[in-house]
This record gives structure tokens, sequence and C-alpha cells, in this order.
């Protein structure tokens, strides 16, 4: 597996930083032409869900309400055909980065995982109306070294928001599972991680080895800006990939765009001053 920061990876033994490979996504060209099943479920295998609270208000301000989610994500990764790669639950929106054999079984596995959220927080806070906005939006994401970049996306979330300074400190993330400071009723398949990152099976303590030091390095040099590929593109991989996967079908309706700053922030900051709202959590 590719190495993501300027480390020597222990497989290849060669220092490798994962800047200097090109990642592609693909977006949009007209957003109201397209149906969010046809293009991002239709033959998923990896990919981040990412689901934001009514107008952004922050439901999950408590922890309590954030154990409501927990608790509900562990009993749907056991009563559906998902697997849990990684999660976190932050103050108004929620990550999850999944694996599945097709669009039905995320599709009903989100049903009842977020409608079963919204039905107790609306009960325990004598609450009615929305909780969530509109419907969850998924990412598709190559297996391998881009999948491993998400991982860290998700794990230093409330690193960038300025709200912890270590990882470990928010308790409501899947980072306590691969760290091993949370043991019990864990939600990750960390077997189905480590074939993702092209580990293999038997290779945990290998996987935390290379875990622990690409997070220390990028804690070093941690940046507060929003990646928003991870939320907001239908897929993140290389440009073989994509092609394969994406381009052939959709040529005429997508377009396939390098991520570079230039190209990347001059889409988003379009997007964010569009809709009137910030594109910063």
């Amino acid at each position: 597996m590719p190495c993501l920061a300027n480390i020597t990876c222990w497989r290849c033994r060669a220092t490798e930083p994962y800047t200097n490979r090109k990642r592609y996504f693909i977006y949009y060209k007209e957003v109201i032409n397209f149906t969010f099943t046809n293009l991002v479920l239709r033959a998923i295998f990896y990919g981040i869900i990412t689901h934001r609270c009514h107008n952004r208000e922050f439901l999950f301000k408590f922890a309590k309400h954030r154990d409501i989610y927990v608790d509900a994500l562990y009993e749907t990764s056991r009563r559906f055909k998902i697997d849990i790669l990684d999660y976190i639950v932050t103050s108004n929106h929620v990550h999850l980065l999944l694996t599945a054999g097709n669009a039905d079984d995320i599709s009903s596995a989100l049903q009842y995982l977020h409608g079963s959220v919204a039905r107790k927080y609306n009960i325990a806070k004598f609450r009615e109306g929305s909780f969530w906005a509109n419907r969850f939006y998924a990412t598709r994401i190559q297996p391998g070294g881009h999948l491993g970049t998400c991982l860290f996306y998700i794990d230093l979330n409330m690193i960038r928001a300025g709200v912890v300074k270590h990882p470990l400190e928010w308790r409501h993330a899947g980072i306590q599972e691969l760290l091993g400071e949370k043991q019990r009723y864990c939600i990750i398949n960390q077997k189905r991680l480590l074939r993702a990152l092209d580990f293999r099976v038997g290779e945990s303590s290998e996987f935390k080895d290379w875990y622990r030091a690409t997070l220390n390095e990028k804690l070093a040099c941690i940046s507060h800006e929003r990646e928003a590929c991870w939320s907001e593109a239908i897929a993140v991989g290389d440009l073989k990939w994509i092609e394969d996967n994406f381009a052939k079908n959709y040529k005429s309706k997508l377009r396939l765009h390098p991520v570079t700053d230039e190209t990347y922030y001059l889409y988003h900051r379009k997007k964010a001053f569009k809709n009137g709202f910030n594109s910063g959590f």
C-alpha cells in the first residue's frame, strides 16, 4: 500500500509522499439531471456517507445525543449486510466509511439507522419535525491509498474544527477502535478494513504501527481547511479507476478534474457562495 505521509513504508521500505500522486474526482455538471441512485449506488463497493442535521443545526451538541447515534450504528451493523470501516459523529453531521455488496443494502441500512436516530432524538427532546437535511450523500472511493486518505480525513475532523487537540479526545469516532481504546461493542469490521487497505488479515499489528506513524505525521502538519471532495464528489480515485467505473458510462454527463489547489477551491468556493453557506465545518 502506498504511504500516506512522508514516512518509510513498512511494506515497500521507501519514502513516497501521497501528495505526489494525482487524485481525481468527478462531480455533477448539472445536478438536476441525475439521480443519486443511478450515479453513486449503482455498483458501490467502498464509499463515505455524509449526512447533515436539518439546517446544519447542532443537534448532536451533547454527548448523550451522540451516544444515541453510536448505539444505533452498532445495532445497524449487526442487522444489515454492510461493513463499517470508520465513522465519526460530530455536532451537526456524521461521516461513515463503509462497504457493501449492493445499493439496496446501503439504502436499507441507512434508512433504518437515521430513521431510528431521528425518532429517539425527537422523543427524548419532545420535538417534532425534520432531524436530517434531505438525503445522505455518498462518495465512492477507490480502495487502497485513496481510502486510507479518507480514513484520516474522517479521524481528523474535530481537529480541523478546532474542538479537540487530539482525535482520541473525541470519543464518538472510529479512531477509538482503531487504536484499541474501545474493545467492547465494536462497530468497525477491522478485517474488512485491512483488506481494503491492502494489508493481510493477520497484519493487525503492522496496520496499527502504520496508522499511528501516519497519524503523528498528519498531526504535525495539520491543515484546518476542509477537503470538500470527500463529501461532495461522486467518486475519488486515480484516473484509470474513475474511467473504468464511471467515465465510459457517463462521459457526457460528468466532468473529470484533477484535484489541485486551483481547481479544487475554485469550484467549491463558488458553490458555497451560491448556496449561501460557509464551506468550512
